[in-house]
Order: C-alpha cells, then structure tokens, then sequence
C-alpha cells in the first residue's frame, strides 16, 4: 500500500504510446503511470504478449520503461496501454482512499482514451445511438449508414468486388472509346472549318465542368455525413466523378452512355467532351460526307449503309428529321401527319428538273412524267400497173411496166413493243437519309 510519502500524482497524459522497432533497441519509454507492472499491457504488432519483457516504473509518476529479451524485428510497431480492472479491493482508510481515488483517475482515463478511440455521435447529433445492426444482418456485409444516418449493411463485401470488377471493365470502355476518339480526330481532320464552333463549344463545356466542380464540392461539403450511401444515383453515375460510391450494373450503362456520343451529335460534330464509337465516326463521316436526300445509282442489289431503296416506302417523318427536311412530302404525304413517301423510282429513267429552262414546261419538281413518242408519221403508196402489180415496198421494181392511175395510199401497221426506250441496263436507286 502507498502511504502520503509515497503516493503516486496522476498527470494529464494519454495512457497509450506507440513505438516502431529498429530491430536493435530493446528498451522503450511509457509516459503515463501504473500502479503494478500488470497494469500495462503490451502490444507486439496487432498481438497482446505478457512475457518476453519486464516492466519498470510501476508507482512511479509520468511511467518509465519496457525492456525486451530481444529487439523485436524492424519495422514491427509497440503498442503499451494502460489497462486497470474495475474493481475495488480494500476497506476505507484515507491513504488506500486515495490511491484508490488515483486509480479512478487513471481508470476514467483509460476510459476517455477508449471513448476518443471509438465510433461516436456528434454533440449536436439529432441520433441518440448507433446501436448496429443485428449479427446475421451484418454479417459479410460493409457497414454504411442509410437516409436517416441509422448505421445500415445494405451492400455486402461480394457486392462490392462485383462492383470493382464492373468498374474496372467500364474503365477499359472508355479507354477502348478514347481510342476511337483518336481514330476520329484523324478521320475528321479535313473538317477544320468547324474549328471555331467546336473551340465555343469546349468553352461552354468548360465553363459547365467548372460549375458542376463547384456544385459538387458544395454538396460534398453538405452531405459529409451520408457519404457512406450504399448506391450512387444515376446523375452521380453519369458525372463519374464520386468515389466513395457503389456502381449498379444499371448505372455503369448510363455511366458509359452518358459519354458516348449520339448520332445526331456525332453528326453535327461540334461536342468537345463526349465519346465516339466506331459506328459514330463512321455516321459522322457519312453525314458530311453526303447530304440527306441525295440520289445516288447503286449497282448493288443491297443498299449501303446510311440509303433506302428509292421504292415508294412510307417513313416515320420523327425517325429520319434529317431526309424528311430535305424531301417533305414531294413524293407523297403518307398518313398527312406522322408518315411521308420515299420516291419510287423502280423501272424509271431520271431527267433533270426544267426549273424555267423550257424544254420540258410546266413540270412540278417530282412530278411523274409517263412515256410518249413525239409526235410524227409514215405514208406509203400502193400502186396498179395493169399487167404489174406494185408491192408497196419496192413499187418501181425492175420489169413493171404500166400507169400509175390506180395509186391509194395506205398506212403501215403497228410495229415494236410496249414502251419507247434506249438500250440501258437495270441498276439500283437509292436515297440518302
């Protein structure tokens, strides 16, 4: 027992201390006090020993040392604490009072340093725990917290590699789609004179990344506490640029959607920001290369990619904007509101539009025009000759002697097929769209 002369002060100071082994030195310093040596427990890595070592400065103030038989192995870190049972064993007298008093000291100590070592509530916390969730409820899974800040384990550690690994193969999209934008830039390079819409546009783009940053960092700032979400939303997705959430295999699509490039932007090329797919490029090549509306002769019984047979089909005027603009309803208005005609041009000859000229008058653009000959005709002469009769064909043939008094004229018969036209050969029209 501790008299007044020898009682021991505690002071202010942690009773935990931590050293890392050089693999040479064998005594270490606690600075905090203990009543017997089994008050200090040591810690070799993550692993409690009570032997191998002796401990000096028990009743002494402010600790002394743990010397080891051996140097522990470098780089291997100490861990000494103070470690007081809770437990009063002696009958009331003034000096065991208090050393009983300084060993509630110590002890509340060791409490405040276990308390500012665990999880806990904000004072100003409207929760009033943080009881976890049942053992078979947890159990393999991650501990998050839900909408309310209640601690939940909604997303379990299989979850989560599932979750990496989607991740990882989204990462390899969007370099094997960086490619392709490479590939693109070098494709497109000869549509410089964009140049200055496409710099406006990086601009904009710039400016929007910049206000979505500063969004962003507000609302990490305001939702600190629920950064343990179990899934990110589909705008978190889609901006990519959150790190503590978990991917769906839904939101990893609209992730990797959201960066590629539609076909109407690939064609208007003027998106500094999204990604392009081989068929983008090559739909953006084709829209620049031709018009929506072009006519062109294909000697293919199939049609390329981008073109419809020109064979009089009805179109969906909101599924192709771009060929429905440049023909309108021309060659056929198909239900009056939602549908239109491609021209039929099987079995036809094309000729260019008059427009004023006066060759052909009067013609509407698209007009059909049917076949016809111009106008013209043929006259022959059957002739009597009295002993000689003319044939028609040769009527002064050699030998035919006689007058002409019984010549009538006389019309040939038809002759030919059913229609007028040039020698030609059969080939495939088709429409830009």
């Amino acid at each position: 027992m501790m008299t007044e002369d020898t009682h021991i002060k505690i002071y202010d100071t942690a009773p935990w201390v931590q050293h890392t082994a050089d693999g040479k030195e064998t005594e270490f310093t606690y600075p905090f006090e203990i009543f017997k040596d089994g008050d200090l427990e040591v810690f070799i890595g993550q692993t409690p020993h009570n032997s191998g070592f002796r401990v000096t400065g028990a009743g002494k103030p402010l600790g002394d040392r743990v010397i080891f038989d051996t140097p522990p192995a470098a780089g291997t870190v100490l861990t000494f604490r103070r470690d007081l049972p809770i437990e009063r064993t002696h009958d009331p007298d003034f000096n065991i009072i208090n050393d009983d008093l300084d060993r509630m000291t110590a002890q509340i100590q060791q409490v405040a340093l276990e308390a500012r070592r665990g999880l806990k509530l904000s004072p100003t916390d409207r929760n009033k725990t943080l009881t976890l969730p049942l053992r078979d409820e947890r159990a393999g899974k991650m501990l998050g917290f839900d909408d309310a800040g209640n601690p939940s384990t909604a997303v379990s550690f299989e979850d989560i590699s599932q979750a990496d690994q989607r991740a990882q193969d989204a990462q390899a999209a969007r370099v094997a789609a960086q490619k392709a934008q490479r590939a693109a830039e070098t494709a497109l390079r000869d549509a410089e004179t964009i140049g200055d819409q496409a710099t406006n546009a990086s601009q904009q783009a710039q400016q929007y990344r910049t206000e979505a940053q500063t969004a962003r960092d507000e609302t990490r700032a305001a939702l600190q506490d629920a950064r343990n979400a179990a899934t990110a939303t589909k705008t978190e997705a889609e901006t990519g640029t959150d790190n503590s959430k978990l991917m769906t295999p839904l939101r990893v699509k609209q992730a990797v959607n959201a960066r590629l490039a539609t076909k109407t932007e690939a064609e208007t090329g003027t998106d500094n920001v999204k990604l392009m797919t081989p068929l983008r490029v090559k739909q953006a090549i084709l829209q620049h290369q031709v018009p929506a509306g072009t006519i062109i002769a294909w000697a293919s019984a199939d049609r390329p990619v981008g073109y419809f047979h020109c064979n009089g089909a009805r179109l969906k005027r909101e599924n192709y904007p771009d060929l429905f603009a440049a023909i309108g309803t021309t060659f056929g208005a198909g239900d009056g509101r939602t549908t239109f005609l491609l021209p039929d041009l099987r079995g036809e000859f094309l000729r260019g539009w008059d427009k004023g000229r006066g060759v052909d008058p009067y013609r509407v653009f698209g007009s059909l025009q049917y076949d016809e000959i111009k106008s013209h005709r043929h006259l022959r002469y059957l002739y009597d000759f009295g002993t000689g009769r003319g044939n028609g064909n040769n009527p002064w043939s050699a030998g035919m002697q006689g007058d002409r008094s019984g010549e009538s004229p006389q019309w040939t018969g038809p002759h030919g097929g059913s229609e007028t036209r040039p020698r030609n050969i059969a080939i495939m029209f088709c429409i830009k769209y």
